[in-house]
């Protein structure tokens, strides 16, 4: 009997000290959520439910379908058409194809619409890949990849710089480093 007792008030002490970690955190939650479900009904789950956490997952009643996080954007087969692509000396600037070797070299992307990923490469003379981003482009504004010469250090000669949206190859420039 004395052993059972110790044992009940060792695991109520690790308990409470718990209830201030993780452990007993999340059980006291689960607690609390079963206590407001049984007392308050079904109303409290649904509450519960449009709760945006992404550590806690409260299950879906059978046949319902869990809360998405907002419509996925629609994107047209022919968005490619519209995407305009150049490449400039400056964050979002003007268009420009001769740089010096401590230009930066900032290709950009504009496009009415959102369109999704776009690659932007920057190609040596042996068509080798010298760098290379991907990302969304969104609609109505430009869209900067950032600078491809972060070093200063391209070395004098012809490179291109090729947009491609998918499999279809949107633009490429022709580029000189003097």
């Amino acid at each position: 009997m004395n052993w059972s007792k110790a044992s009940i008030k060792y695991i109520l002490k690790a308990y409470f000290g718990g209830c201030f970690g993780c452990l007993g955190a999340l059980s006291a939650t689960a607690a609390l959520t079963l206590v407001f479900a049984l007392t308050l009904g079904p109303q409290v789950l649904g509450v519960l439910r449009g709760i945006q956490l992404p550590s806690i997952l409260i299950p879906s009643g059978p046949g319902e379908v869990p809360p998405s996080s907002g419509p996925s954007p629609v994107i047209g087969e022919d968005c490619y058409k519209t995407i305009d692509a150049w490449v400039s000396k400056s964050d979002l600037g003007p268009p420009a194809t001769t740089f010096s070797g401590t230009d930066g070299v900032f290709p950009v992307v504009k496009n009415p619409t959102d369109c999704g990923p776009v690659n932007a490469k920057l190609l040596d003379q042996n068509d080798k890949t010298i760098m290379e981003r991907t990302y969304s482009v969104k609609g109505g504004g430009r869209n900067g990849y950032g600078d491809y010469n972060p070093s200063k250090n391209l070395p004098p000669g012809s490179y291109k710089m090729q947009f491609w949206y998918g499999e279809n190859l949107l633009k490429t420039i022709q580029l000189t480093i003097q």
